[in-house]
């Protein structure tokens, strides 16, 4: 646990110099008067508590900033008077105590910020002959781990680069906070798939049973797999017989398109989905203090789907394969997962305790009924662990099923795990483009009594998720700090 301790004396800045400026003259203005009426009393005692003196500290950006309301405190004051100016104002001197900030405890684990750190910065290729790996996105890697308790409270949320890399002209190159913030497009891919899933099982009549073809023989207009005029990332396609845990676990977008066309049909369910999961909202990580180091994008209207941008059916099928108008953050994306694992959508949460008071937590039921997000549930288990060819390879289970993390020395840790690669241009007609892309891996562990959501987020590579994420995912539960936590907290022997 991290605490920050308070700031004697601080006083918060003013948002900008003008104002400042304005509050000092206001300050003196009134400092000077030979006597002050009880409201300008007030007024003047306020402005005696967030005048910044020259020498104080504040905080302006990071966690510091953000805390900034609570840390700092307010600037005592004496007002001497002579002995005729006292008779004058009979009593009416300000003497005002300074009061020394609060203490803040953090949810934070310093020791897993560091971990998560540490594997953004030296990321390792997959180990496996037939994976593409990125190597020049693994020699200049950006990304970011986010680790949540399900009930909201945030272990690691890392972002990498953390300092400018060379001349730092392109975004990637930037030391941005990147699990709170859209620096620009950022499709979630297929780990919007489940979410969608529980939404049309529940609410808009989906059979889980009911399946498609998703080959290039049902698909001849292109020569590729796909539904209409959407290519499924497989060339050759997932098979005659694709139902909802077949899709989930294989990631196949002709399914999810199909989706989109029969049962979504018209923008407001997938914006009434997209809405219940928190998708296009603040996460809540800023509702317990008010400082302005932690700029939050979720809710940016230019980024979310509305009625407008999701008219088109095309447009639909698109977004509920987690492609085109969607844009989500990665904390998102772990609120979401959290929800989805346990039925309740948390409210994001940094601040433990301020001043030795604990902060409630917070969270609101799904309105889905267990057993369709269970459906969904039992999908993203296999997802993570299924490895028979036969049946079809979860798309996370390479790196993440059970018996190679107990080989690893991770038993008896089981995860739910969902994998997504967001291309951001389109693949060539043969599908033998590398596009680029980012890539997403979405996991719960223990899979059936969640406790901690892991989301890992790779910035613009040519790698799949197969190649890039999925293995950053087992590289940060192997980090010897994690592995060590998690024998701590009873998950691996």
């Amino acid at each position: 646990v991290n605490t920050i301790g308070s700031k004697a004396n601080h006083s918060r800045i003013a948002q900008h110099v003008v104002s400042c400026k304005t509050a000092l003259d206001r300050f003196r203005e009134l400092q000077q008067k030979g006597e002050r009426t009880p409201a300008e009393q007030d007024e003047f005692e306020e402005l005696v508590a967030r005048t910044l003196r020259h020498d104080e500290a504040y905080g302006s950006d990071g966690l510091e900033g953000y805390l900034d309301g609570v840390l700092s405190g307010h600037n005592g004051y004496v007002e001497e008077l002579g002995l005729q100016e006292d008779l004058e104002l009979a009593g009416r001197s300000t003497d005002l105590p300074p009061i020394d900030g609060l203490p803040v405890e953090l949810t934070l684990e310093s020791d897993l910020q560091l971990a998560a750190l540490e594997v953004l910065e030296r990321p390792l290729p997959s180990p496996r002959e037939e994976d593409k790996p990125d190597y020049t996105w693994l020699e200049r890697p950006t990304g970011a781990i986010v680790l949540l308790e399900v009930d909201g409270d945030v272990l690691a949320m890392a972002s990498y680069p953390d300092r400018a890399r060379g001349a730092a002209r392109d975004v990637g190159d930037r030391p941005y906070e990147r699990t709170l913030r859209l620096l620009d497009a950022q499709p979630p891919g297929s780990v919007m798939k489940p979410f969608v899933a529980a939404w049309a099982v529940d609410q808009l009549e989906l059979d889980p049973r009911s399946a498609i073809e998703c080959s290039r023989a049902a698909h001849p207009i292109t020569g590729r797999a796909g539904y209409q005029t959407v290519h499924c990332w497989r060339v050759d396609g997932h098979g005659e017989h694709v139902d909802l845990e077949h899709a989930l676990r294989r990631s196949c977008n002709s399914y999810f398109a199909w989706v989109g066309d029969t049962r979504y049909r018209q923008p407001e369910p997938y914006l009434e989905m997209y809405a219940a999961f928190g998708f296009g909202q603040p996460t809540g990580i800023l509702s317990d203090a008010d400082g302005q180091g932690l700029p939050e994008d979720g809710d940016t209207p230019r980024w979310q789907p509305s009625p407008r941008t999701l008219s088109r059916q095309r447009d639909l099928m698109l977004a509920c394969n987690g492609l085109g108008v969607p844009q989500t953050t990665v904390m998102q994306v772990a609120r979401a997962y959290a929800g989805l694992a346990t039925g309740a959508l948390p409210e994001v949460r940094l601040v433990r305790a301020i001043g030795g008071q604990p902060v409630p937590s917070r969270a609101v039921d799904l309105p889905l009924r267990e057993e369709s997000l269970r459906a969904v549930r039992e999908a993203l288990v296999n997802c993570a662990n299924e490895m028979s060819w036969s049946v079809g390879r979860g798309s996370a289970a390479p790196a993440l099923n059970e018996v190679a993390l107990a080989e690893m020395g991770l038993e008896p840790l089981k995860v739910a795990a969902k994998t997504g690669s967001a291309d951001l241009r389109s693949a060539s007609a043969d599908g033998d483009e590398r596009v680029l892309k980012h890539t997403w891996l979405a996991t719960w562990f223990p899979a059936h009594e969640p406790r901690f959501v892991l989301v890992v987020f790779c910035y613009q590579t040519y790698a799949t998720s197969g190649s890039s994420s999925i293995w950053l995912g087992r590289q940060f539960l192997l980090h010897p700090t994690v592995k060590a936590w998690l024998r701590e907290e009873g998950l691996v022997r």
